[in-house]
């Protein structure tokens, strides 16, 4: 059984969190904000499902969009879930977004996908937060035991079943999963988390987001799980899969006059945690074992990106980030720098034309240290694309067709085309129907 207990205000000064025995599930104090009271996501729960489609959702068209306009099979995973829904890490809650096929191999490693394919090597589904990638380029999958966003900061989960190349590029074969994290300004004030567990033994976390300046916002935090290990059914032995993860990081968004919109921010973790790994090959007698080892993982990254919106409504959009990240385990060591640029840029050509296009660079530095299990050679590479993407209302406000394609160019394939065509109708104001063509998105090693 675990306990959760948290507390949220305008400042930790002017509260005491009492901690009784008495306590059964959960003590919690909200001295209400603005910004940050959990009222606010309690809208979810009065509207309708007329009310609910038109929930704004950016990842299918790297636009906003209602999720009645738009023409991909997506689901929305809200605070309002995570939070009635008692998980403790981003796998979990991702388990309740339908066509996700997400299981639990041990205590920090998960097998999640979509339409297939899946498997802890799994790399044929792109991941995200806030729009930056964090596969690994040594097999283009995703270490989810490194993921530890604090998920009282994540404003929503997009998850896009199928192909998402034409925007999002190489590795969105079977869809796309965008963990979007709430503005600066939605976490004004101070909260924090506890918990603790036979298996989730101890689970914590705290934030302070205030003010700086007129019109800038800011929020740090710090957030951590010790997780104990599970028990082998059979044998009712150890599992040897203890999980520990610690991570603190910062976001910070402000305004520029009425038409600039600027954000930084960053996170740094270090995680570690017990495996076995079988088989394990040795240079000598018994050349073939058990190994009970251990593994760490740690990095850290950085994001920034501006908008502007000119009085025509043409909006610009640049983004880049830093990540670098380690991971050292009995069998093998790697160490990754990723430095990446987006540019985008969305304007409309007459009355019936939204036109979205843009191009970006990556340059990934690997390292591996060489085992007798595992030998990769150091790799450098490097990646050119650019888009573009028409919607064209045939109709007005009833038939749309979206048409565009991605190119990129890497180290490994060469040239790499990536075209799709949507076509959108909506028969009524409450009913829509969709259908989409996509050539299947390249996987990038």
């Amino acid at each position: 059984m675990n306990r959760t207990f948290a507390f949220s205000g305008n400042s930790i000064r002017n509260h005491i969190l009492i901690l009784s025995a008495q306590a059964v599930l959960a003590l919690q104090v909200i001295n209400p904000a603005p910004s940050t009271a959990a009222d606010g996501d309690n809208r979810y729960l009065d509207m309708g499902l007329a009310q609910l489609m038109q929930i704004t959702v950016t990842s299918v068209a790297k636009k906003p969009q209602t999720l009645a306009d738009t023409a991909a099979a997506v689901f929305v995973i809200s605070q309002e879930d995570i939070r009635r829904s008692g998980v403790t890490s981003i796998p979990e809650a991702l388990a309740m977004a339908p066509g996700l096929q997400v299981a639990r191999i041990s205590a920090s490693k998960w097998s999640i996908a979509a339409r297939g394919f899946g498997g802890y090597t799994s790399n044929k589904l792109l991941v995200l937060i806030d729009g930056r990638s964090v596969y690994i380029p040594a097999y283009s999958g995703t270490f989810w035991d490194m993921q530890n966003t604090m998920l009282e900061d994540i404003d929503r989960i997009e998850v896009i079943r199928g192909p998402g190349g034409t925007l999002w590029g190489a590795n969105a074969v079977n869809g796309v999963i965008n963990i979007i994290t709430r503005k600066s300004q939605e976490t004004l004030g101070s909260l924090v988390r506890t918990g603790f567990g036979n298996e989730e033994k101890v689970t914590a976390g705290a934030r302070y987001g205030g003010t700086i300046g007129e019109s800038a916002f800011g929020r740090l935090y710090v957030t951590g799980n010790d997780r104990g290990s599970n028990v082998l059914a059979g044998s009712g032995e150890d599992a040897y899969d203890s999980w520990d993860t610690l991570q603190a990081g910062f976001r910070t968004d402000g305004i520029v006059g009425s038409q600039n919109e600027w954000t930084f921010q960053g996170d740094v973790f270090d995680n570690d945690g017990d495996q076995i790994v079988s088989p394990f090959w040795l240079d000598g007698p018994p050349y073939l074992t058990i190994d009970h080892g251990d593994y760490t993982a740690s990095g850290g990254n950085l994001t920034g990106s501006w908008r502007h919106r000119f009085d025509g409504g043409d909006v610009p959009t640049f983004k880049s980030y830093f990540d670098e990240n380690n991971r050292t385990e009995s069998y093998y060591a790697q160490d990754f720098t990723t430095l990446d640029f987006d540019l985008q840029f969305e304007t409309a050509v007459g009355d019936r034309n939204n036109l979205t296009l843009g191009t970006g660079f990556r340059h990934v530095d690997g390292e591996f240290e060489r085992t007798f299990q595992v030998w990769i050679p150091d790799q450098s590479s490097e990646l050119y694309s650019a888009f573009l993407q028409d919607e064209i209302n045939l109709l007005r406000d009833r038939l749309w067709l979206t048409v565009g394609s991605k190119f990129e160019h890497n180290d490994f394939t060469g040239d790499e085309w990536q075209p799709s065509a949507r076509m959108l109708w909506k028969p009524g104001v409450d009913h829509s129907v969709w259908a989409a063509s996509a050539a299947p998105s390249a996987r990038r090693r």
